[in-house]
């Protein structure tokens, strides 16, 4: 194994310096935290208990710099740093074999360069692979590298939420990794870019791609909404290095992304068109990596552009105070819903509520509490009803409950379910003390004496005033039942 292969392992720790292994060289470090510079490139460190002041010291050194394995004393010890490091190391006591202290920072390494998400190997590990390449590629063996790109990931976060979109980045990984079976690195660079290196030359690797690219487009991911990557690919020349073979395959995948998306493009052919062509091929790159980069902007912008006048929407319909529907969104679609029962020859019902004694509550209480009994009721309503029914603050402490394709009687089981709700809320007014309200509804069901949605309104709120004329705490219907 080369050196670059190597992990290098900072030594914080009085004892001989361990000998250097086939994935490991250690280096000698200070145990003092403030001394550990940035550029020192460690890869894990080893701290030892017994190179230290005090517990707390230690405990600031591996808490500080990650990954660690701290080697303790005893068992009180090994228990409080296992729970302190998590995933971030591993703690043993000590007096430890070489064959042991290989083992644990072996694991501790491979974890620290593993993508936690999607199990993959992170950037640290793709840079070690390509300074690798670099030590030991003659041009012998042809090698690709594919850098592959997930086309408008940010919508599919933005439509399904974070967690869909970490299970389709997971579902992605396990693609590539069952795809390119033979490859010899795959990592997560980040976010939604992927990168295989293979050993392949420019067709093979072009082919290879494609058939990954198809597959992606038919597999039916969790999210049920179709999928597809774009993929840009470079081939190592010696002569050029490993920086210029990570840079062509980019390019090449900004060119996949500017020619429309779920593509397969090479950096050679790339190369060879824009010379065809008489183009300058660093001029290309820079109009295609404009391209995208302008697309994305203005996505961005039209996104939350709609989710600004979505807002301001949801605030010109909503009540400001208790969050249902207001009156004027009230008026709009009650009128569209009545016509449409009236037309189609629908059931439709509305409640018409008022809270008992309302007034009562801001003289004793106080308005706060008179506003918070009123958010309360809103709050019980809202996670009641049915899907189909919608609820509005239609004045003041009275509400309208609209039920459409309902009937008398199934009108009257849910009013009467809706009312037997707000007799059990309580709601707090000073510590240990609650407050309980109750309400007067009138119920009407739409009927062929309504000439419009005034007139049933109209008869709602007359048996309203019967239900409070009649002792309040009641519902009263238009079949001339008082329940």
């Amino acid at each position: 194994m080369q050196s670059s292969d190597r992990f290098t392992i900072g030594w914080c720790s009085n004892e001989p310096l361990p000998e250097d292994c086939d994935f490991a060289h250690f280096i000698p470090r200070p145990v003092n935290a403030q001394e550990q510079t940035a550029e020192m490139q460690v890869d894990a460190y080893v701290f030892d208990q017994r190179a230290f002041t005090d517990i707390n010291a230690l405990q600031q050194a591996c808490l500080t710099y990650r990954p660690a394995l701290v080697l303790v004393a005893g068992e009180e010890e090994e228990v409080a740093f296992l729970d302190a490091l998590g995933i971030h190391g591993d703690v043993c006591r000590y007096p430890l074999s070489d064959a042991q202290l290989y083992r644990r920072l072996h694991r501790i390494c491979h974890l620290a360069n593993v993508d936690a998400l999607t199990g993959l190997t992170g950037r640290k590990e793709f840079q070690r692979s390509m300074e690798s390449l670099e030590d030991g590629n003659t041009g012998a063996v042809s090698v690709s590298l594919l850098f592959i790109n997930m086309d408008k990931f940010k919508f599919l976060n933005d439509s399904f939420g974070h967690l869909a979109g970490d299970t389709v980045l997971r579902e992605v990984a396990v693609l590539i990794r069952q795809h390119f079976i033979n490859a010899g690195n795959i990592s997560r660079l980040s976010g939604d870019e992927f990168t295989v290196l293979l050993e392949q030359d420019s067709a093979g690797a072009m082919q290879a791609a494609e058939l990954f690219r198809q597959q992606v487009a038919r597999h039916g991911f969790s999210c049920k909404t179709d999928i597809t990557v774009s993929i840009g690919v470079s081939t190592y020349h010696p002569a050029a290095g490993y920086a210029e073979f990570v840079q062509h395959a980019n390019e090449a995948l900004y060119a996949a992304k500017a020619g429309g998306r779920n593509s397969v493009v090479c950096y050679d052919t790339l190369k060879d068109m824009a010379s065809a062509k008489g183009d300058d091929v660093e001029t290309r790159n820079f109009e295609n990596l404009t391209r995208v980069l302008s697309e994305r902007a203005s996505n961005l912008i039209a996104r939350r552009g709609r989710k600004i006048l979505d807002s301001m929407r949801s605030e010109a319909e909503r009540d400001g105070l208790t969050g249902v529907y207001n009156r004027k969104y009230f008026n709009n679609r009650f009128q569209r819903e009545f016509d449409l029962a009236r037309k189609n020859n629908r059931a439709f019902s509305i409640a018409l509520l008022d809270i008992d004694f309302f007034g009562r509550f801001n003289k004793a209480y106080g308005v706060l509490i008179g506003d918070k009994v009123l958010k309360t009721l809103c709050d019980a309503v809202q996670k009641n009803i049915r899907t189909v029914d919608w609820f509005a603050r239609y004045g003041g402490e009275e509400f309208c409950l609209v039920m459409t394709d309902t009937d008398r009687h199934n009108a009257f089981e849910v009013t009467q379910r809706i009312h037997q709700i707000i007799r059990n809320l309580e709601i707090g007014y000073s510590e240990g003390e609650m407050l309980h309200i109750t309400a007067s509804i009138g119920l009407v069901t739409l009927s062929e004496t309504d000439t419009g949605p005034d007139a049933m309104i109209q008869r709602a709120s007359k048996l309203l005033n019967t239900a409070k004329e009649s002792g309040r705490d009641q519902i009263c219907q238009d079949d001339g039942e008082q329940h």
